[in-house]
């Protein structure tokens, strides 16, 4: 019987060749999509879960009526909630001090990222040893730990363990080579270097780690006991710092712990992190109900075209009643023609997902792998598939075998009936179609605002080379020379920082004359030298440039912005004192007061990206007491970028052969700032897409539908005179009211999408009443492109024919 049964299901497929493609195509299309965005917002909230009950600490701290976070502590503060609170099962810390010079070839040699771990860390952390133990990493004296990348990078193929490594502060011995970190891991690090290292190579370490509970230096990790109170143990832990914090010194903060877990998708800044990229909780939103979207608009296109061609075929089921086919049969049948076709759908799904898994790398930014897929989302979708198959033939099998076998060969019956289950269909999609459109629109308008908006300073040009080594930095201005002298090089200047800055940038707390410390207003600070404001043509509003004299030292610039903060109308001249600057979340007082004459206010410029207001700043003088020039910023008008990055490149290494040139095209990084904003732009434009498609689809087959059960009604309305412009507003009017319908309910929901997405940024376009228009227009051609197509190729038939057809 089953055998009949597929064998009359793939003979009925055959033979309704236009709806076996459209429903196959647009159910393959939405599993495709659902297990797509499935896999990316898995992967993105899969962060760290093998991390159980391990927590990082972090302060909050309030001043000024601004709550700050830090995941940084003192280094004390890790070690002590160990001994004295007996819910801290473990204890690892973390310390990122910048990054080494590495190779053992003079001529090959790279910059790496320096973490600094201590012995509990791979018992905190499950991360795989390729060679080497934690055991023997801690044993060695001057035992190190990289991962299987750089293994590859500096020792080939060959075992890298026991062998030296060579940097600018100590030769290493390979101890232990990791697997690289997992893609679903906040930690980063590829070389890593054990504490015992640290305290040999800077002085007065291990005194700092026993004794500091102000500095903020340590990224603190906890693993705690099962059913441990978080709430108490915060306290605790509050309490105990609150008790060491140092005499004198104001104590505003409050520690809580945070699980690892949920360090991805954590909405709040945090200061001093040491973390991949982080994720965004309101996109992952946002794709899961599209996810939903799609497949429920996939699903119902698939169950109402079904149930069109299932009513189609009332003389088949006549036939098979009057030769003697029960209910429970017909439904049998009409069952197994519906699974068929889903299980056709799933399979090609999941075939066209493996075979474009490259394709998918480049869509999603993240490699696909089926292990991001949970079980649940697996079985979402096999549920899914067996709902849609039951719901398409329930109401067929209704209203068809209800009839009697006469009626059912006359197809005397209310074909209508079906329709108004089709609007319902209908304007689901096109709310869906309209709202994703509009948020489209309005998503690539930010985007592209983000991306031409004016910053402030031209970065159009700018090559920026990091000062890596003293040598770099004492010999600057004759280095500035040398670059000067190329003929494509317009302007050199050295700053401690730099406009789109890839590192932290110090906070400082900046006084006026006679306010008290509690008054302190916290701004931006860097170091540049005269050059600065010509290299990166930023404005000169009031008073005068640093001249490149000694005297410089006691010379600030502030942007407008610091202007405004500190209260002075008429800024130029006035003295200032920076008492304390928080480097990275490290709030540290200066040996002395910074003690500075206000010499000019500059035009604000952004410093960072759009997502953040625009912060008060000061610009020091290059030799100013807080921090180092770190940068040349080099003004560059070249045919041949290749050919002046190797001229820069040689004056580097004539200088300074030790350490490598390292360099950024300014433009380039300020494109990293909204990477993920345009990658999300572009998903929601292809899935966009997909919707409108597979509405699409639908829209086609159901007109097509509707066309056969009225091409007698057309002929009679062509005798009776009524031209094809007439039968196409007939037959497209119910249809463009579908689309005004969802519309007008779209409208609300993407106005409400829209502006809690927009609120991320704090330069932004408004939401405005055309881009609810476009959405709704576009629909509304695309609806009227389809619809429109058929009736004109209907319309033009011979009327005869058209009598003829019942």
């Amino acid at each position: 019987m089953i055998k009949n049964y597929c064998k009359v299901a793939y003979r009925n497929l055959l033979r309704n060749k236009r709806y076996t493609i459209i429903n196959i195509g647009g159910l393959t299309l939405g599993f495709c999509c659902f297990l797509l965005l499935n896999f990316y917002v898995s992967s993105e909230k899969n962060f760290d879960k093998a991390s159980k009950n391990v927590y990082r600490l972090l302060q909050k701290e309030q001043k000024d009526g601004k709550i700050r976070e830090m995941a940084t502590t003192g280094p004390r503060v890790g070690g002590a909630v160990k001994e004295k609170f007996p819910e801290v099962e473990m204890v690892t810390q973390l310390m990122g001090l910048g990054r080494l010079t590495v190779g053992n070839d003079p001529s090959n040699r790279q910059y790496e990222k320096m973490t600094i771990i201590d012995s509990s860390f791979f018992n905190v952390f499950s991360f795989k040893f390729l060679e080497g133990s934690p055991r023997t990493v801690f044993a060695q004296p001057n035992g190190i730990v990289i991962t299987r990348t750089l293994a590859k990078k500096y020792f080939g193929s060959k075992s890298a363990l026991h062998k030296t490594l060579h940097t600018n502060l100590f030769d290493g011995v390979i101890a232990g080579v990791v697997e690289d970190f997992p893609a679903n891991t906040h930690l980063e690090a590829d070389f890593m270097i054990p504490s015992q290292i640290a305290a040999a190579t800077f002085k007065g370490w291990d005194e700092f780690i026993r004794t500091n509970w102000q500095r903020n230096a340590a990224v603190t990790y906890f693993k705690l006991k099962p059913q441990t109170k978080l709430v108490s143990l915060e306290n605790k832990i509050t309490n105990l710092v609150k008790e060491n914090w140092p005499k004198g010194t104001a104590f505003q903060s409050n520690f809580i712990l945070q699980p690892v877990q949920d360090i991805h998708l954590y909405k709040t800044e945090v200061q001093g992190e040491i973390n991949k990229s982080k994720g965004n909780a309101f996109y992952i939103t946002i794709f899961f109900w599209i996810a939903v979207v799609v497949l429920l608009v996939a699903c119902f296109n698939y169950t109402g075209l079904l149930n069109v061609s299932f009513i189609n075929r009332a003389k088949e089921i006549g036939v098979r009643k009057i030769i003697g086919a029960g209910r429970s049969q017909l439904l049998w049948q009409f069952f197994t023609e519906s699974f068929l076709l889903t299980s056709i759908a799933l399979l090609l799904a999941i075939c066209i997902l493996q075979v474009s898994r490259h394709t998918i790398t480049n869509l999603l930014g993240a490699s696909f792998d089926w292990t991001y897929l949970p079980v649940s989302k697996i079985i979402v979708l096999i549920a899914c598939g067996l709902c849609v198959t039951l719901i398409s033939v329930a109401y067929p099998t209704y209203i068809i075998t209800r009839l009697s076998p006469v009626k059912a060969l006359k197809e005397n019956y209310k074909k209508s009936q079906t329709f108004p289950l089709q609007k319902v269909v209908l304007t689901f999609q096109f709310i869906a179609a309209i709202t994703l459109i509009t948020c489209t629109f309005l998503f690539y308008r930010q985007v592209k605002y983000m991306e031409y908006k004016d910053l402030g300073f031209q970065s159009d040009g700018v090559v920026v080379i990091d000062i890596n080594s003293g040598t770099m930095r004492k010999k600057f201005e004759a280095i500035k020379a040398e670059f000067s002298r190329l003929p494509e090089v317009k302007s050199v200047s050295v700053t401690s920082r730099v406009p789109g800055e890839w590192k932290d940038y110090p906070i400082a707390g900046v006084l006026t004359q006679g306010q008290k410390a509690s008054q302190a207003r916290e701004m931006i600070f860097i170091g540049a030298d005269k050059d600065f404001l010509t290299t990166y043509d930023v404005r000169l509003k009031f008073g005068t440039n640093f001249t490149g004299s000694a005297a410089d030292s006691s010379k600030v610039l502030i942007n407008q912005a610091a202007a405004a903060a500190l209260g002075l109308k008429d800024p130029v001249g006035q003295w200032i004192d920076i008492p304390t600057v928080n480097f990275g979340g490290d709030n540290s007082p200066l040996d002395k007061p910074f003690h500075a004459q206000v010499s000019g206010v500059v035009g604000d410029f952004h410093f960072e990206d759009f997502h953040r207001q625009i912060k008060p700043m000061v610009i020091g003088g290059w030799n100013n007491p807080i921090q180092d020039i770190d940068y040349y910023s080099i003004k560059v008008s070249t045919a041949s970028w290749q050919n002046t990055l190797s001229d820069l490149k040689k004056i580097n290494d004539n200088f300074d052969a030790e350490n490598p040139i390292e360099y950024h095209i300014l433009n380039d990084q300020f494109q990293r700032f909204y990477e993920n904003d345009i990658l999300r732009s572009r998903l929601l434009m292809f899935f966009s897409s997909i919707i409108i498609f597979i509405s699409c689809l639908g829209l086609f087959a159901i007109t097509a539908y509707v066309l056969k059960h009225r091409t007698k009604e057309m002929g009679i309305r062509k005798v009776l005179g009524a031209n094809i412009a007439d039968l196409v507003k007939l037959i497209t009017g119910d249809f463009m009211k579908l689309v005004l319908a969802g519309a007008v309910i779209s409208i609300p929901l993407s106005w409400l999408i829209m502006s809690n997405w927009l609120r991320e940024f704090a330069y932004r376009l408004p939401v405005q009443w055309f881009a609810f228009a476009y959405g709704g227009l576009i629909t509304l051609f695309i609806a009227f492109i389809t619809v429109g197509w058929q009736t004109v190729m209907t319309s033009v038939a011979n009327p005869v024919k058209s009598l003829r057809t019942e």
